[in-house]
Protein backbone atom coordinates (compact mmCIF):
# COMPACT_ATOMS: atom_id res chain seq x y z
CA UNK A 1 0.00 0.00 0.00
CA UNK A 2 3.10 2.80 0.82
CA UNK A 3 4.37 1.71 -2.74
CA UNK A 4 1.11 2.63 -4.23
CA UNK A 5 1.07 6.16 -2.37
CA UNK A 6 4.33 6.68 -3.23
CA UNK A 7 3.83 6.20 -6.74
CA UNK A 8 0.58 8.04 -7.17
CA UNK A 9 2.62 11.03 -4.72
CA UNK A 10 5.17 11.18 -7.92
CA UNK A 11 2.74 10.63 -10.37
CA UNK A 12 0.62 13.75 -9.72
CA UNK A 13 2.76 17.01 -10.31
CA UNK A 14 2.16 19.95 -7.71
CA UNK A 15 -0.02 21.92 -10.30
CA UNK A 16 -2.13 18.44 -10.62
CA UNK A 17 -2.10 18.40 -6.65
CA UNK A 18 -3.18 22.90 -6.17
CA UNK A 19 -5.51 22.62 -9.09
CA UNK A 20 -7.30 19.35 -9.50
CA UNK A 21 -6.61 16.93 -6.18
CA UNK A 22 -7.62 19.70 -3.53
CA UNK A 23 -10.23 21.44 -4.73
CA UNK A 24 -12.02 17.86 -5.56
CA UNK A 25 -11.71 16.77 -1.81
CA UNK A 26 -12.71 20.42 -1.12
CA UNK A 27 -15.86 19.57 -3.38
CA UNK A 28 -16.70 16.54 -2.76
CA UNK A 29 -16.88 17.71 1.25
CA UNK A 30 -19.10 20.63 0.42
CA UNK A 31 -21.15 18.13 -2.04
CA UNK A 32 -21.33 15.70 0.88
CA UNK A 33 -22.76 18.18 3.39
CA UNK A 34 -25.26 19.21 0.80
CA UNK A 35 -26.73 16.06 0.27
CA UNK A 36 -24.36 14.30 -2.50
CA UNK A 37 -22.36 11.88 -1.87
CA UNK A 38 -19.70 10.51 -4.30
CA UNK A 39 -17.36 8.91 -1.94
CA UNK A 40 -16.96 4.99 -1.21
CA UNK A 41 -15.45 3.07 1.85
CA UNK A 42 -12.30 2.91 -0.62
CA UNK A 43 -9.73 4.82 -0.01
CA UNK A 44 -8.23 4.48 -3.51
CA UNK A 45 -11.33 4.79 -5.72
CA UNK A 46 -12.03 7.93 -3.41
CA UNK A 47 -8.84 9.48 -4.23
CA UNK A 48 -9.96 8.58 -8.24
CA UNK A 49 -12.93 10.58 -7.72
CA UNK A 50 -11.43 13.27 -5.90
CA UNK A 51 -8.93 13.68 -8.61
CA UNK A 52 -12.11 13.07 -11.16
CA UNK A 53 -14.11 15.98 -9.42
CA UNK A 54 -11.45 18.16 -8.93
CA UNK A 55 -10.87 17.65 -13.01
CA UNK A 56 -14.26 18.69 -14.22
CA UNK A 57 -14.10 21.49 -11.60
CA UNK A 58 -10.74 22.91 -12.96
CA UNK A 59 -12.04 22.49 -16.35
CA UNK A 60 -15.15 24.11 -15.45
CA UNK A 61 -12.57 27.38 -13.59
CA UNK A 62 -10.57 27.63 -16.82
CA UNK A 63 -13.66 27.67 -19.68
CA UNK A 64 -16.26 29.96 -17.02
CA UNK A 65 -14.23 31.99 -14.43
CA UNK A 66 -11.36 32.80 -16.52
CA UNK A 67 -14.02 33.73 -19.71
CA UNK A 68 -16.09 35.87 -17.35
CA UNK A 69 -13.27 37.78 -15.65
CA UNK A 70 -11.98 38.44 -19.21
CA UNK A 71 -14.78 39.33 -20.97
CA UNK A 72 -15.91 41.70 -18.06
CA UNK A 73 -12.16 42.82 -17.16
CA UNK A 74 -12.05 42.23 -14.21
CA UNK A 75 -8.56 40.89 -14.74
CA UNK A 76 -5.91 42.01 -17.35
CA UNK A 77 -5.03 39.27 -20.21
CA UNK A 78 -1.94 38.91 -22.38
CA UNK A 79 -1.81 36.72 -25.39
CA UNK A 80 0.09 33.46 -24.86
CA UNK A 81 3.29 34.81 -26.88
CA UNK A 82 3.82 37.08 -24.57
CA UNK A 83 3.56 34.72 -21.04
CA UNK A 84 5.97 32.04 -22.81
CA UNK A 85 8.60 35.28 -23.28
CA UNK A 86 7.72 36.71 -19.73
CA UNK A 87 8.14 32.84 -18.65
CA UNK A 88 11.41 32.12 -20.36
CA UNK A 89 13.28 35.44 -18.68
CA UNK A 90 11.86 34.93 -14.95
CA UNK A 91 10.90 31.46 -14.41
CA UNK A 92 9.05 32.35 -11.22
CA UNK A 93 5.98 33.70 -12.99
CA UNK A 94 4.89 29.75 -14.49
CA UNK A 95 4.71 29.65 -10.80
CA UNK A 96 2.77 32.75 -9.79
CA UNK A 97 0.23 31.52 -12.76
CA UNK A 98 -0.01 27.76 -10.91
CA UNK A 99 -1.13 29.44 -7.59
CA UNK A 100 -3.45 32.53 -9.89
CA UNK A 101 -4.81 29.18 -11.60
CA UNK A 102 -4.98 27.40 -8.02
CA UNK A 103 -7.03 30.34 -6.89
CA UNK A 104 -9.62 30.24 -10.16
CA UNK A 105 -9.99 26.39 -9.51
CA UNK A 106 -10.98 27.79 -5.43
CA UNK A 107 -13.98 30.52 -6.62
CA UNK A 108 -15.00 27.52 -9.32
CA UNK A 109 -15.79 25.29 -6.36
CA UNK A 110 -18.01 27.79 -4.26
CA UNK A 111 -19.47 28.47 -7.71
CA UNK A 112 -20.37 25.06 -8.39
CA UNK A 113 -21.66 24.55 -5.01
CA UNK A 114 -23.62 27.68 -5.16
CA UNK A 115 -24.71 26.15 -8.26
CA UNK A 116 -25.41 22.28 -7.00
CA UNK A 117 -27.92 23.69 -4.11
CA UNK A 118 -29.45 25.68 -6.49
CA UNK A 119 -30.12 22.81 -8.43
CA UNK A 120 -30.82 20.47 -5.87
CA UNK A 121 -33.69 23.37 -4.49
CA UNK A 122 -35.26 23.48 -7.83
CA UNK A 123 -35.70 19.77 -8.40
CA UNK A 124 -37.31 19.58 -5.45
CA UNK A 125 -40.54 20.86 -7.55
CA UNK A 126 -39.48 20.23 -10.84
CA UNK A 127 -39.74 16.59 -11.69
CA UNK A 128 -38.09 16.50 -14.83
CA UNK A 129 -35.25 18.06 -13.12
CA UNK A 130 -35.43 15.01 -10.35
CA UNK A 131 -35.92 12.24 -13.18
CA UNK A 132 -33.35 13.80 -15.85
CA UNK A 133 -30.31 14.81 -13.52
CA UNK A 134 -28.08 11.97 -15.21
CA UNK A 135 -28.50 12.94 -18.56
CA UNK A 136 -28.14 16.39 -17.71
CA UNK A 137 -24.71 15.93 -16.04
CA UNK A 138 -23.69 13.88 -18.71
CA UNK A 139 -24.42 16.32 -21.32
CA UNK A 140 -22.86 19.16 -19.46
CA UNK A 141 -19.61 16.83 -19.02
CA UNK A 142 -19.21 15.64 -22.85
CA UNK A 143 -19.83 19.49 -23.45
CA UNK A 144 -17.71 20.78 -20.90
CA UNK A 145 -14.03 18.13 -21.94
CA UNK A 146 -14.70 18.98 -26.20
CA UNK A 147 -14.42 22.55 -25.39
CA UNK A 148 -11.43 21.83 -22.92
CA UNK A 149 -9.91 19.66 -25.77
CA UNK A 150 -10.19 22.68 -27.86
CA UNK A 151 -8.95 25.14 -25.79
CA UNK A 152 -5.91 22.76 -24.75
CA UNK A 153 -4.90 22.19 -28.66
CA UNK A 154 -5.36 25.88 -29.01
CA UNK A 155 -2.25 25.75 -26.79
CA UNK A 156 -0.42 23.48 -28.71
CA UNK A 157 -0.80 25.28 -31.91
CA UNK A 158 -0.18 28.39 -30.75
CA UNK A 159 3.16 27.19 -28.95
CA UNK A 160 4.20 25.47 -32.44
CA UNK A 161 3.12 28.17 -33.96
CA UNK A 162 5.62 30.77 -32.04
CA UNK A 163 8.29 28.32 -32.62
CA UNK A 164 7.45 28.16 -36.92
CA UNK A 165 7.62 31.88 -35.98
CA UNK A 166 10.93 32.12 -34.10
CA UNK A 167 12.66 29.44 -36.85
CA UNK A 168 11.59 32.05 -39.51
CA UNK A 169 12.94 35.20 -37.98
CA UNK A 170 16.36 33.46 -37.58
CA UNK A 171 16.80 32.46 -40.95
Amino acid sequence: MEQIVASLIKIISRYEFLNNLIPGIILCLIFKYIGYNFTDDNWLTNLVIYYFIGLVNSRISSLSIEYLCRKTSFIEWRNYSSYNNAKNKRPYLATMQEIANMYRSMASVFMITLLAILYKQIANYCLWLNNNGYWIICILLFVLFIFSYRKQVNYIVKNIDELDNDKKCSN
